[in-house]
């Protein structure tokens, strides 16, 4: 099999890690690839057996599998390369509150023999799909979210929301997120978004800081076509993010259209390993706060 890492080589602990599992791989005979900055990681004495790139896309070229190490921001970069290849993604966790990497460091070699025996838990998950109606010819993707918010700096501003056509709502707020179940735990959760299984296909629409206690998140099929507007002053303008990235600005009466990708990305993860797994143990989620505190 044909095996590439990705990854942020100043992560603490992975230069630990690095050359035990190229040499394991090697081993076994598998092909392993790197981008530079691993590979000045990696022992001198397995650089004649590995093949360096210098850059993601060539690193993903006729890959089989990627490794990629580090947090959820290191799975969204790589998933941004991998776009529609097919090419699925083991996420080796280097951080702290994550939900996308799922294998520690030490289940390393457990994770690659459930590989190669095909009993690993293979998720296919949702991607977005993105455009500014006025330029339709220019697509951007995300796995987690879009996020249209104001400037910084200035007050509030108003948002028209559109599913399938019809008028939803135009309100006030600092923003709106559109968020794929997998982006269910990042910036919506953290702006009151509901927690939804990554596995189910929906759209979730989450305001950031609305003006009015009725203005809540809502949940609509993955089919849902969903437009936005910005319903600003002359001059203002609303920021559009990808993942984190700055897309660009929609100014007064522009529209950003939301919709499913017509791709997905596979992502691997332990056998046995659940959502509510990863739910309880992240967020510590259902737990009994009283019988945290009588334990003290």
């Amino acid at each position: 099999m044909r095996m590439s890492f990705l990854g942020n080589p100043t992560k603490p602990g992975i230069q630990k890690y690095l050359s035990g599992w190229v040499d394991f791989l090697l081993q076994k005979s598998h092909v392993v690839s790197l981008t530079e900055e691993l590979a000045a990681l990696v022992r001198d004495d397995l650089h004649a057996n590995i093949r360096i790139c210098s850059d993601y896309t060539r690193l993903l070229k006729q890959c089989d599998l990627a490794i990629s190490l580090g947090g959820d921001g290191t799975i969204l970069l790589t998933a941004k390369y991998i776009a529609d290849s097919g090419i699925p993604i083991l996420g080796v966790k280097f951080g702290g509150l994550g939900f996308l990497a799922d294998v520690s460091p030490d289940e390393f070699y457990e994770a690659i023999q459930e590989v190669e025996d095909q009993s690993e838990n293979r998720q296919e998950r949702l991607v977005l799909s993105g455009w500014r109606k006025e330029r339709p010819e220019k697509t951007y993707h995300a796995l987690n979210e879009f996020v249209m918010s104001r400037q910084i700096g200035t007050q509030s501003s108003r948002i028209g929301l559109w599913v399938n056509g019809t008028p939803v709502s135009s309100f006030i707020a600092d923003g709106l997120i559109i968020s794929s179940p997998t982006g269910s735990t990042a910036y919506s959760m953290a702006a009151g978004g509901p927690l939804v299984s990554p596995v189910i296909d929906v759209l979730i629409i989450t305001p950031i800081c609305a003006h009015s206690l009725t203005t809540r998140p809502i949940v609509v099929r993955d089919s849902a076509c969903i437009w936005i507007e910005a319903q600003i002053n002359s001059g203002e303008e609303l920021s559009v993010n990808a993942d984190g990235e700055h897309l660009m600005w929609l100014k007064k009466g522009e529209i950003f259209q939301v919709q499913k990708a017509d791709y997905s990305i596979t992502l691997l993860q332990r056998g046995g390993h659940t959502f509510f797994d990863i739910l309880k143990k992240k967020l510590h989620w259902g737990e009994d706060i009283r019988k945290s505190n009588e334990s003290r």
